[in-house]
């Protein structure tokens, strides 16, 4: 079977800022679960791998050198160093668009290389993963037209950027002029042509000139079809994200950490939350990964006292919250409800863990204030934390909440299914594909939906969830739903629907 790539501007193996870093490698590697030989392509971003690697192909582009570096690991991962990609800063610092174009140019470099020398063999798919990715599909769909090759070409969107960019960003940057011939839904046209056709915005240019298009979740399909507008209605389709862990390594993990037995006894977790909060917040310690952002926050951070997590004085109902520091994630809701759930609940115990991205001050800004105004009820985490201090927390939790205003997946929400944790979640794109209700069925409910941007809504039904989780026998039942409910969501089921869509 010939090859596969998956284009991707993070992988966890190599250099992470969001979830998009778990989906093309994992992705991979259930294709290679099924016997094809799919390959992520990534660039380093500065990250130097200890695994031996194998020099596959170079290029000097503007003065810099470039190679492509293959490491043998699962699964298999191209990885690009040199010029501009010794930059840590994936998506801050002012070199975004310069790193995707030379990402761009080193793939469509690379397969032309494969191509006119026979050194290696073409892929029968190029999967590219949001907009950054997308120069390297226009450069391999303009050399598919000139050698007549067959690969399909595979675009999926994960969050809707609403890029645009001019003509001379391709015509300098990539070496696309407006008369070179590309493939598109029209047929093999000038680049002109389909360019003017999406007025430079690269998510609808993509739609233009792909073979596939593809989004992560049926929710937010619908939401990609309002925003390309009725062209593409009926004509998108959708590989679902899944998890990043399974039910039985949260547990297996918490098992080691806090020696329990029944990782659904509400009495083992009632005790593992009162470790977790009265003594271990105080390790997790949060690490930005960015530079650029690392050395913007530092001095807010300080003030706010905001780098180093406290302790509970005592445990408390707790809730949990993770994920980007980005006004997409409904920060205000979230902080504009805190009052009403305190009032409700005065015990209740608050954990947020975000990851900051560029531009996010002034939200660290208003977090901080929070902070000091509602200290005995709230904590704090920026940056990374381990996978075993996610794993404990969402383990710890009474209850999950994900007030955003719109959400492509949500892997957030089924990793804390995952950890038998029920959501309170924002009924908008992925997550309501996710979120059983319970008021709609109370049988295998796992949270509550609730109208996007609602705080009054979600302050109620966070408290009412909490309530519903005091019993003992409502929460194990709850609990329960939550596990079976995340097994819906796995790398072979995606991986068996991407192969019906590439050969499709």
């Amino acid at each position: 079977m010939k090859p596969i790539w998956l284009l991707t501007f993070e992988s966890y193996m190599v250099r992470k800022v969001g979830g998009l870093a778990e989906v093309p490698p994992r992705l991979a590697k259930a294709l290679r679960e099924k016997g094809y030989e799919a390959t992520v392509f990534t660039p380093s971003h500065g990250v130097k791998l200890v695994d031996r690697a194998e020099e596959v192909y170079s290029v000097n582009i503007r003065g810099e050198n470039y190679r492509i570096l293959k490491y043998r690991i699962n699964p298999e991962h191209f990885v690009i160093e040199g010029g501009v990609f010794d930059d840590e800063n994936v998506y801050s610092g002012g070199m975004l668009l310069e790193k995707s174009a030379v990402f761009g140019r080193v793939v469509g470099g690379y397969l032309k290389h494969i191509v006119e020398s026979g050194s290696g063999e073409a892929p029968s798919v190029i999967h590219g993963n949001d907009w950054h990715s997308y120069p390297a599909l226009l450069l391999s769909n303009a050399l598919r037209v000139e050698k007549e090759l067959r690969i399909k070409l595979v675009y999926q969107l994960h969050l809707l950027s609403k890029m645009k960019l001019d003509l001379d960003f391709f015509t300098f940057s990539l070496n696309i002029g407006p008369d070179t011939p590309v493939s598109g839904i029209e047929g093999v046209k000038p680049f002109e042509y389909y360019f003017n056709k999406a007025g430079g915005w690269v998510e609808k240019l993509a739609y233009f000139t792909v073979d596939h298009y593809l989004t992560v979740s049926n929710g937010y399909l619908k939401d990609v079809e309002k925003n390309l507008g009725w062209e593409v209605a009926g004509r998108i389709n959708y590989i679902p994200n899944a998890l990043v862990w399974t039910s039985r390594e949260v547990f297996d993990t918490v098992a080691e950490t806090y020696m329990v037995k029944n990782p659904l006894d509400p009495g083992e977790r009632e005790r593992v939350r009162r470790r977790v909060l009265t003594e271990d917040m105080a390790r997790f310690k949060g690490v930005i990964t960015e530079p650029h952002v690392r050395e913007s926050l530092k001095t807010l951070l300080e003030h706010y006292e905001l780098d180093s997590p406290r302790p509970f004085h005592d445990d408390g109902e707790l809730v949990f919250l993770s994920g980007r520091l980005a006004g997409q994630k409904g920060l205000d809701i979230l902080l504009g409800s805190l009052e009403h759930i305190i009032v409700e609940k005065p015990r209740v115990r608050v954990v947020l863990a975000y990851i900051p991205v560029e531009g996010c001050e002034p939200l660290v800004r208003k977090l901080g204030e929070y902070h000091w105004a509602y200290n005995e009820n709230l904590r704090i985490i920026i940056g990374k934390i381990s996978l075993k201090d996610y794993m404990s927390l969402y383990f710890a939790a009474d209850a999950y909440i994900v007030p955003s205003r719109y959400e492509p997946f949500g892997l957030v929400a089924v990793e804390s299914l995952a950890a038998g944790t029920p959501v309170v979640a924002s009924s908008t794109g992925g997550l309501k594909d996710i979120v059983v209700d319970l008021r709609e069925n109370p049988e295998e409910g796992v949270g509550f939906l609730i109208r996007p941007g609602s705080r009054v809504e979600l302050a109620e039904t966070t408290v009412k969830l909490l309530e519903i989780m005091r019993h003992p026998v409502t929460q194990e039942k709850v609990r329960s739903n939550c596990v079976k409910r995340a097994r819906e969501f796995s790398w072979e089921k995606s991986a068996e629907k991407a192969l019906k869509i590439y050969f499709s």
